[in-house]
């Protein structure tokens, strides 16, 4: 065979390569099941960052998909932290019982449960988040030291009052200009800051409710 001939034959198929190249299926788009595979990962630790940019588009499936894990998650003692993640993941999908049972949490007298449920709200955030919150305002639940289910008082451990951490968590969720925020890098705040949020909220609640 010449050398213009193996030339020939070369450029056909090098030809034709691009050509297949050019032709070529785009990848398959993941199917909604391998989508909500990924989004429940993040759901499963809590990753609420993540878990919202995966769950566009797949909302309903993904919630359907969590809400068959929520049983199982309450009831497991060897992982508390599984109930709270699933909880708070839930909650900032819209699921109406998972958003309950943090604003139920934000009013219990375990001084625990309230920091958590506080802590996961301001995670959360939305208008009913920031209603719970104002309702605190007005609590005399005492902060201090938590008492664990055995019976045993955490000294290494100090958690503010309700009120007081209304106060930290409106100054969070709370975007309106004339809202009075406290320096959330500092985290000071004093009687005189419950009473000038109660001030306020008595004027722009409603808005919110």
């Amino acid at each position: 065979m010449t050398d213009a001939r193996q030339l020939a034959i070369r450029l056909a198929a090098a030809s034709l390569l691009a050509m297949g190249t050019l032709h070529a299926s785009p990848p398959a788009e993941p199917s909604v099941d391998m989508r909500v595979s990924v989004a429940a990962a993040h759901a499963r630790r809590g990753d609420l960052i993540a878990l919202k940019q995966a769950a566009q588009g797949i909302e309903h499936a993904l919630l359907r998909s969590l809400r068959t894990e929520w049983p199982s998650a309450i009831a497991d003692e060897r992982d508390p932290s599984r109930r709270r993640y699933m909880q708070k993941s839930l909650a900032a999908l819209g699921d109406t019982e998972a958003r309950a049972v943090i604003r139920d949490g934000m009013a219990s007298r375990d001084l625990m449960r309230l920091r958590a449920a506080f802590v996961d709200a301001a995670e959360v955030g939305g208008n009913d988040m920031i209603v719970a919150a104002a309702e605190q305002l007005a609590s005399t639940v005492r902060g201090g030291r938590p008492i664990g289910p055995d019976g045993v008082v955490h000294t290494d451990v100090a958690i503010a009052a309700p009120r007081h951490q209304a106060v930290i968590l409106l100054s969070k969720l709370v975007t309106d200009p004339s809202a009075p925020r406290i320096d959330l890098d500092r985290i000071l705040y004093d009687e005189a800051d419950v009473d000038r949020w109660k001030t306020w909220w008595a004027t722009h609640g409603a808005s919110y409710r």
